[in-house]
């Protein structure tokens, strides 16, 4: 019996490790339950459960879907971001390795500090906000959306990591524009790196730092 179970923890354990991997890999980006229970050897019930182990134990935020589009044919499944960076470089093997600005790697990373610490906000402060994603069944997306409903009203977020001044186009924000069309109480903002606020299109550019902190009671 001893035997039977030691293999069986063996089993679960190496199970959990890739899916960790997988998980880490998966950051911030929409989840597909079945593709990663395909690559781990498990049922999607159990990808499900894992995914609720590291929400429980806070080692990773759950961002639902927004479903209240009726323009758009929006994609359902949740993305999860890891509570920490650092953690965030050792489940994907590159702790050690050079963060080079402009790269997949920098935004990425950049997108989940902003979206933690919009998160710690919303908690410590008590703030009565509804947070999800938006993204189409093409693609395209909004990195956050607010639901303040207290005061009932929506900001749409998008993320940039960097100082916006390469933000010129239009097209690039198309998106978040159509979100004013459809809700015309949204406010646009931009959370990057610019050193100081700025108007364009129509959508708020702020210092990340400062986008944060704007949100209150």
């Amino acid at each position: 019996m001893w035997r039977w179970g030691e293999g069986a923890f063996s089993s679960v354990f190496e199970s959990f490790s890739k899916f960790l991997e997988l998980a880490s890999q998966a950051n911030g980006a929409v989840v597909n339950f079945t593709n990663i229970s395909r690559q781990i050897g498990v049922a999607s019930k159990t990808v499900k459960e894992y995914y609720s182990i590291l929400e429980e134990t806070l080692v990773a935020i759950k961002i639902p879907a927004w479903e209240k589009s009726v323009r758009k044919q929006l994609q359902k499944a949740a993305k999860y971001y890891f509570f920490d960076n650092g953690a965030l470089n050792a489940l994907t093997g590159e702790l050690k390795t050079e963060l080079k600005p402009r790269s997949f790697r920098y935004g990425n990373l950049f997108e989940n500090l902003v979206v933690n610490e919009i998160t710690k906000r919303i908690h410590s402060l008590k703030l009565e906000y509804g947070m999800y994603h938006y993204r189409t069944n093409t693609g395209h997306e909004i990195d956050v959306i607010l639901e303040d409903r207290a005061a009932r009203k929506l900001l749409a977020i998008e993320i940039k990591s960097d100082d916006g001044t390469s933000m010129t186009s239009m097209r690039e924000f198309s998106l978040l524009i159509q979100f004013k069309e459809e809700f015309p109480e949204a406010s646009l903002y931009v959370f990057c790196r610019t050193p100081r606020p700025f108007e364009l299109f129509g959508i708020t550019f702020l210092p990340f730092l400062d986008g944060i902190a704007m949100l209150s009671p």
